[in-house]
């Protein structure tokens, strides 16, 4: 058992799934700003994080992908858990590269959105500013 996030957020004028993860973000697409709050997306995927690490590694033992925030976790919790077994200096060059190595097909867009996603998670579970 683990912690899922049912998001599945769609830009209104381009259809690209992204995470509203903080007020005012464009679209990683298309660059519209939507009118909305941000989403509570950020303190689920640290719980998320946190519970599988508690139950011994950042990569849960199963995982079903049931939204698109669950598809986020999904590349994610690798990246946490390689990162923390090699202890390297710098998290971001470290999930950049992780996640250059991915085929992101017709959805390149995400690669950077991710990216920020993931340095902003690393930051809150390790209590930096």
């Amino acid at each position: 058992m683990t912690i899922h996030i049912n998001n599945s957020h769609k830009c209104p004028s381009c259809d690209a799934f992204y995470i509203p993860y903080e007020e005012n973000l464009p679209c990683p697409k298309c660059g519209k700003i939507e009118k909305q709050d941000f989403d509570i997306f950020m303190p689920l995927a640290v719980e998320s994080l946190m519970f599988n690490k508690k139950q011994g590694s950042f990569i849960p033992p199963m995982w079903y992908v049931a939204s698109f925030g669950d598809h986020v976790l999904h590349l994610l919790f690798p990246i946490f858990e390689a990162y923390e077994s090699k202890k390297p200096r710098n998290f971001r060059k470290f999930a950049t590269t992780r996640l250059s190595k991915l085929d992101w097909g017709k959805q390149t867009y995400l690669e950077k959105h991710i990216l920020e996603i993931a340095v902003r998670l690393e930051k809150k579970i390790h209590g930096k500013p």
